[in-house]
């Protein structure tokens, strides 16, 4: 042997390659070390059945779910206060999930608490504004009594409609408008419009939709969130 000799380039990259894999390997390992010495999540629920339609009217009922993580969260397009709060978090977690490579294995999902006003129409002009990929990020409405019923009883995330002389759906009429009152004049009032006051948590459903964790939306921890899906991807 030579010695100072030159090792092959064939023979380096297989070195690299090795070394490459054997750290892969030991961080894999630790990883489910890691996650394996963690509690298991608790159960909070099942997601109930239902039957929506996406941003691009496309069906989506809950068996379209399962075999992936699901972040939920609960919004309405003309809110004016929590809900862009809670969508740009989620649009933080969309990024985070595609840095981490796993934007396939985990969906995100917002249901309108305002299926009313929120068309698939308008579902899908919000979705753009926050620049939202509806490939792993889906926007649903449907029929409001349905809606209302898998929200609160499903998700156990409350919401109201509130009167307000506030103008909050522009070029919209409610349909409550017929109970509008009579001014002393003995004319109809236009019925008020209506905010939608809502629980502000996202909820985390396991690849076998149930409802694992909630998170504050407003003051979402993405550390907290990828921590304990890596710990349902680990099976706990």
């Amino acid at each position: 042997m030579v010695h100072g000799a030159a090792i092959p380039r064939g023979v380096r990259l297989g070195l690299v390659l090795s070394t490459s894999l054997v750290v892969l390997s030991l961080a894999g390992l630790l990883a489910l070390r890691w996650s394996m010495s963690r509690p298991a999540l608790p159960v909070f629920g099942q997601v109930p059945a239902f039957q929506m339609v996406d941003q691009d009217g496309r069906p989506v009922t809950e068996s379209d779910l399962r075999g992936r993580i699901h972040l939920v969260g609960f919004i309405y397009t003309s809110c004016p206060d929590i809900c862009p709060a809670i969508t740009a978090q989620m649009a933080g977690m969309q990024a985070e999930l595609a840095r981490a490579g796993l934007s396939e294995r985990v969906h995100l999902l917002s249901i309108t608490v305002d299926p009313e006003y929120d068309t698939p129409e308008r579902l899908a002009a919000y979705a753009g504004v926050y620049g939202a990929d509806t490939r792993t990020w889906r926007f649903l409405t449907g029929r409001p009594n349905h809606v209302r019923s898998v929200v609160e009883k499903g998700f156990l995330v409350g919401m109201e409609q509130v009167p307000t002389s506030e103008r909050v759906h522009a070029g919209h009429r409610h349909a409550d408008a017929g109970a509008g009152g009579h001014s002393e004049h003995g004319e109809r009032e236009a019925a008020p419009d209506y905010r939608v006051e809502h629980g502000g948590r996202l909820a985390l459903v396991d690849a076998e939709g149930r409802i694992r964790a909630y998170h504050d939306g407003n003051l979402l921890n993405p550390d907290d969130v990828m921590a304990q899906i890596r710990l349902l991807l680990a099976g706990r």
